[in-house]
C-alpha cells in the first residue's frame, strides 16, 4: 500500500514539474511580444526651412518605448497629418523620423500654396456673376471652363479645360458648415503646369464661363 501511495505521489510529482517546464518555457515568448504605437513620421527627407506638404508625412508604426513628447499619435490626433500640412520645419528631419511639433514653425506657409500638390498650381481668373453658374460656386466645386468668342458677328464657344479644381472663390478658401454659396468674380483654380499657359491667354482674352461639374460616378 505504502509503494502504491509513494509511486501515485511520484506520478503526481513529475506531472507538476513538467506543467512548471511547460509555463516556464511560453514566458520569453510572452515577454518578447512588443508594443507599437502609430505615430505620424517624415516620409521622407525634409530639409530645415521647407513648408511641410501632404506628400512629406505618412503614419508609422514604432515601439511603445520610443514614444516621447513632442510626437504625433494617431490614437490620440487622427488629423494631425492634416494639421501639419503648411507649417515650416525649424529643423531638418530625416525619412522615417518622427514629426515633433515642437520643431515646426506655427506660422508656416499660406493655406493654399500648401494645400497645392508639388505638380500643381493656382490660378486665378475673373468671371461675372451670370458667367459663373449665377455666382453659385463654391470651393472644393469642379468645373469646366468655357471660351465664349465673337467674330464678324458670329459668336462661338469652345471648351478649353475639364474637371478644374476651385481652390478658393475671392479670398474664401472653404466654404463654412451650411452656408449659401454667394457672388464671386475671382476664381482661383488648381491647374497642371501645361494648362496654365492656355488658361492665362484665355483669361486675356476674357469671354471666360464656368460649367459646374456634378460629383464623380
Amino acid at each position: 500500500m505504502r509503494i502504491l501511495l509513494f509511486a501515485v505521489a511520484l506520478i503526481a510529482g513529475g506531472a507538476a514539474y513538467w506543467l512548471w517546464l511547460t509555463q516556464a518555457s511560453m514566458l520569453p515568448a510572452a515577454s518578447g511580444v512588443t508594443s507599437v504605437s502609430r505615430v505620424l513620421t517624415a516620409a521622407r527627407d525634409i530639409p530645415a526651412g521647407a513648408v511641410v506638404s501632404v506628400e512629406d508625412v505618412a503614419w508609422a508604426d514604432i515601439q511603445s518605448s520610443r514614444v516621447s513628447a513632442g510626437m504625433r499619435l494617431q490614437v490620440n490626433e487622427p488629423e494631425a497629418d492634416k494639421l501639419v500640412v503648411g507649417l515650416k520645419a525649424q529643423e531638418a528631419f530625416a525619412s522615417g523620423d518622427p514629426i515633433l511639433w515642437t520643431a515646426l514653425d506655427k506660422g508656416g506657409a499660406t493655406a493654399l500654396g500648401a494645400s497645392l500638390a508639388a505638380d500643381k498650381r493656382a490660378f486665378a481668373i475673373v468671371v461675372s456673376e451670370a458667367s459663373a453658374v449665377g455666382g453659385l460656386v463654391l470651393p472644393g466645386d469642379r468645373i469646366d471652363l468655357v471660351q465664349n468668342t465673337s467674330s464678324g458677328g458670329t459668336i462661338s464657344a469652345e471648351v478649353i479645360a475639364t474637371d478644374l479644381r476651385v481652390l478658393a472663390v475671392d479670398q474664401q478658401l472653404a466654404p463654412a458648415a451650411g452656408q449659401v454659396a454667394m457672388p464671386g468674380r475671382t476664381l482661383t483654380l488648381e491647374l497642371t503646369i501645361a494648362q496654365v499657359p492656355l488658361i492665362s491667354a484665355a483669361n486675356a482674352r476674357g469671354g471666360l464661363s464656368v460649367v459646374l461639374r456634378g460629383p464623380s460616378p
